[in-house]
């Protein structure tokens, strides 16, 4: 089950990073669309329009997701039960992917950062899957945002 922190453990999971633990991006702003079930079902433009990601690694090389959402609450992945691990570990580039799944919510999602083509600007590609259930609405969503 996802752990929703205050503003006081917001800036604790921001600012107090595990031993060890380095920040691999910030990400700002997502835009995309997502398929909801239900009244109405189709396509809709989605967006989290003041949310933000942090993407940070611990000295075991352990990844960790902590995401701060419209309300301002922040989640952490790795309190939250989920199980995270790299796709793809960061390289020169700083270019990874992650996926986490949240077994009791139903949720699935995956972040991958990679290089603009033309350019050294970094952006998150990420897509999430939620079940029915657990008080979320069914759907599939693909996003992107800019990083640093």
């Amino acid at each position: 089950m996802r752990v929703i922190l205050g503003a006081a453990g917001a800036a604790a999971c921001l600012i107090g990073s595990p031993a060890g633990a380095r920040i691999l991006a910030t990400c700002g702003v997502t835009h995309g669309q997502a398929y909801y079930l239900g009244q109405p079902s189709g396509w809709q433009s989605d967006a989290i329009s003041s949310g933000r990601f942090v993407f940070t690694s611990d000295g075991s090389k352990n990844p960790n997701v902590l995401f701060k959402d419209v309300r301002g609450a922040v989640t952490n992945a790795a309190r939250s039960g989920a199980r995270i691990s790299f796709s793809l570990y960061p390289d020169a580039a700083r270019e990874f992917a992650i996926v986490v799944i949240y077994p009791d919510d139903r949720i699935t999602e995956t972040y991958t950062i990679v290089t603009e083509a033309r350019g050294k600007k970094r952006k998150l590609l990420w897509t999430t899957s939620k079940i029915h259930g657990l008080g979320f609405v069914a759907k599939v969503g693909a996003y992107t945002a800019d990083c640093d």
